[in-house]
């Protein structure tokens, strides 16, 4: 068995393995490689890429000491290098014959490296042919591929369950998968094929239903309609076959009710053997029945945007759970999606339906209290003259009808604000001469600095040390309170000594002391520097976006500072990039593959089939979207007039 293994400076293991490295260059005595044993050249070549990564030689710099540095570049490095010389063709299909279970992984990224210049196309493909399974780990090898891409094709052309390989190479992967040259007809062949394949692997299926147009090479890829079809046969087939043929499968239903019996509660959550009820305070909610309360209802009691005025219906990566993790990849070109997202939209959606026919009961329908607020309030609390819209009131249409005059408020909505961004006054001369829809991600905000975005990579090594509980710095033996935490909720509440941190959590410490969230006070205990830091750090982990203005001055500060390191970005658009892509994923299919695009749907004629309920359904749904736009322009407004109008 290869005892030394090589993860690179993020895992939680690579002090251990470093160290490993560096005994055995200690310990190592000249001639001593076995050129017939390949997991000892295996080991070998582990310690390697441990000792020649730069980022871990400097993060255990105290470890490899000159002495060690001296042996491994003038007497192991030769010695293996010489063997390396001398091994052939044959001896490589021999060497995988002796692997041990478990190191193919290994075995590839070391012909990949080391020897693919001296292995033959017939030993490639008896290996190939031997070994199939080993294509996973054959596919993230550039040169490899690039040698036997001819064989890789053919294998791949007669071998049914290939297909997952290229829907693996359009995941959402940190790790590059490489392709042979595959054309769209050979494409739809593989994967017509897989899907006779698959016996219970709905996530693939659902990746075919949904594939949109790709590049692979210079080739145009795309799957016919067929295969698209022939998925979703074999998917309902799947769910129909999980759903009958498991008596004591559990099936939970979600339910939203309003009330008058909840006392002082607003809401209250109740499970009834397998379905989950909310229940909302009907007395509390209308205890106010002015336009603009009824309006900020949508978020204080509906949570529609959340407490710093963001759409708090978006995807997170920090609410996935454990079966989002290992129900397979996520596409490239997709809108992310776990099951939080979709229980949390479920939620919403049936509250703001529920919500909105209770309005409809008190004479002010929600479309009246949007009209009010353009029409009326925008000029009695802002100033702001000549803003006009009429939501016309067609209650015997239905609702595939009434969905299509929706779309259009909204381009006047946005059009109208964005002149008054502009210009500071609506002209509706030049609205009418320059009226187009506006893309979301061209709406401009009043302020300047409206929203701070993490740049991807900068500091989440470190977010993930201090807020996610899937690491080693998180397991503490001594607590006193059980249960999954982070390494802030465990600094927050629990005693934490210096000398409690394990020895490879060393580097995770220094590099929250760099960043001076912690410091270790004279009794050895380790404490947050400053919690207004990590606050902010926290909100960025969990939302990956910051609204500036909701901050305190002193949160700002550090937020600025963040931003002038260069961990984050200023943008001052109305919606922030993740408001923009959670609505664009509702609305267009301008950005991802798998979006509802209701919007393009409804307006190019394509919802033929629907039911009365899901016309139903997708109107509130739009109407949801209406309402999210008119409370981000008054939190823009009111934000404008707080902190930046006049200075």
């Amino acid at each position: 068995m290869i005892n030394i293994r090589y993860y690179g400076i993020g895992d939680q293991t690579s002090y251990m393995y470093f160290s490993e490295s560096v005994d055995f260059i200690k310990n190592y005595k000249k001639d001593s490689i076995e050129k017939d044993n390949i997991n000892f050249l295996l080991l070998v070549y582990n310690v390697f890429r441990n000792v020649d990564d730069k980022k871990l030689r400097n993060a255990y710099s105290t470890l490899y000491c000159e002495d060690v540095g001296k042996i491994y570049s003038n007497i192991l490095k030769p010695d293996y290098f010489r063997i390396l010389s001398k091994i052939t063709s044959e001896e490589v299909v021999t060497f995988r014959m002796n692997l041990e279970e478990g190191e193919a992984d290994v075995f590839w990224n070391w012909v990949n490296d080391h020897i693919v210049k001296i292995i033959k196309d017939k030993d490639f493909k008896h290996i190939l042919d031997s070994n199939p399974y080993d294509l996973i780990f054959i596919l993230y090898n550039k040169k490899v591929v690039s040698k036997f891409s001819s064989i890789i094709k053919d294998f791949f052309l007669s071998n049914g369950h290939c297909g997952q390989y290229i829907l693996d190479y359009y995941a959402d992967s940190e790790k590059e998968m490489f392709l042979p040259n595959l054309n769209t007809q050979e494409v739809n062949h593989i994967m017509e094929t897989y899907i006779d394949f698959i016996t219970y692997e709905t996530g693939h299926l659902k990746m075919i239903m949904e594939f949109g147009n790709r590049q692979l090479h210079n080739n145009n890829i795309f799957l016919s309609g067929k295969v698209k079809k022939k998925a979703k046969n074999k998917y309902d087939q799947i769910q129909d076959k999980i759903y009958n043929d498991n008596g004591d499968f559990l099936m939970y239903g979600l339910r939203v009710e309003f009330t008058e019996n909840l006392g002082a509660k607003y809401r209250e959550f109740q499970r009834i053997d397998n379905e989950f009820i909310i229940k909302y305070n009907l007395s509390e909610i209308l205890s106010d029945k002015s336009e603009i309360v009824l309006l900020m209802n949508c978020i204080y009691y509906f949570e529609l945007l959340d407490y710093h005025c963001r759409i708090a219906v978006v995807n997170k990566n920090t609410e996935d759970s454990l079966v989002d993790i290992i129900t397979g990849p996520k596409v490239k070109g997709n809108y992310k999606i776990n099951t939080c997202f979709i229980t949390k939209n479920q939620i919403v959606s049936m509250a703001f339906q529920g919500y909105c026919h209770i309005l409809i009961k008190n004479s002010k329908p929600i479309e009246k209290l949007i009209e009010w607020y353009y029409n009326s309030y925008l000029r009695d609390a802002f100033g702001i003259k000549d803003f006009h819209l009429s939501i016309p009131d067609y209650d015997s249409l239905p609702y595939e009808s009434k969905i299509l005059t929706l779309f259009p408020k909204l381009d006047s909505i946005i059009n109208q604000y964005q002149l008054y961004v502009e210009n500071g006054s609506i002209d509706t001369d030049l609205l009418e001469l320059d009226s187009h829809p506006i893309e979301f991600s061209s709406a401009k905000s009043l302020l300047s600095k409206k929203y701070i975005t993490l740049i991807p990579k900068k500091i989440d090594g470190l977010l993930h040390i201090l807020f996610s509980d899937q690491n080693t710095i998180s397991y503490f033996p001594k607590a006193k309170t059980k249960g999954n935490r982070c390494f802030y909720d465990i600094m927050l509440t629990e005693k934490v000594l210096e000398t409690d941190i394990a020895q490879n959590d060393i580097t995770s410490i220094n590099l929250l002391k760099e960043f001076d969230i912690i410091f270790i006070d004279k009794d050895g205990q380790v404490k947050l520097q400053n919690n207004c830091k990590a606050k902010v750090l926290k909100d960025l982990y969990e939302n990956r976006v910051l609204s500036y203005w909701h901050y305190g001055e002193r949160e700002r500060e550090y937020i600025d500072t963040l931003v002038e390191k260069g961990y984050c970005l200023t943008e001052n658009g109305l919606l922030s990039s993740v408001e923009i892509d959670f609505l664009n994923y509702i609305l267009n299919n301008k950005s991802f593959y798998n979006s509802i695009s209701l919007r393009n749907k409804y307006m190019h004629g394509k919802t033929c089939g629907l039911e009365d309920n899901e016309h139903e359904r997708n109107y509130y749904t739009a109407l949801m979207v209406l309402v999210i736009i008119t409370l981000k322009i008054n939190d823009d407004l009111c934000l404008y007039w707080d902190y930046e109008r006049g200075c």
